[in-house]
């Protein structure tokens, strides 16, 4: 955390809330809290043609988003294709501005 607080808060505005900022990937426990607290049912995952789809029911608008879910999918090695967050289908497009910590800090 000490090293994105380095990272975040010398960053300009305008730079911090753009979309090439980069930002931290889900923790485990983070992901947790957003299925814990996010407004929906997980479902299942069911088997389709030639893929599976993990299949969530919102309760309301906003629900929290998917992003908790594709970090659910992409842990185990999967690979997201397309999302309905509610509002239709669209291809999905992998973030790449993924913020990583320096590798020489002591924990």
């Amino acid at each position: 955390m000490a090293d994105w607080n380095e990272y975040w808060f010398p960053t300009p505005l305008p730079k911090r809330h753009s979309p090439e900022m980069p930002t931290p990937q889900w923790d485990f426990g983070s992901m947790l809290d957003a299925f814990w607290n996010g407004d929906y049912d997980l479902i299942a995952i069911r088997a389709r043609e030639t893929r599976h789809a993990l299949e969530f029911n919102p309760h309301g608008y906003p629900y929290g988003g998917t992003g908790s879910l594709v970090a659910l999918v992409e842990c185990f090695g999967h690979r997201v294709v397309g999302v309905d967050g509610g509002t239709g289908y669209e291809e999905y497009v992998p973030r790449t501005n993924i913020w990583k910590p320096r590798a020489s800090r002591a924990v």
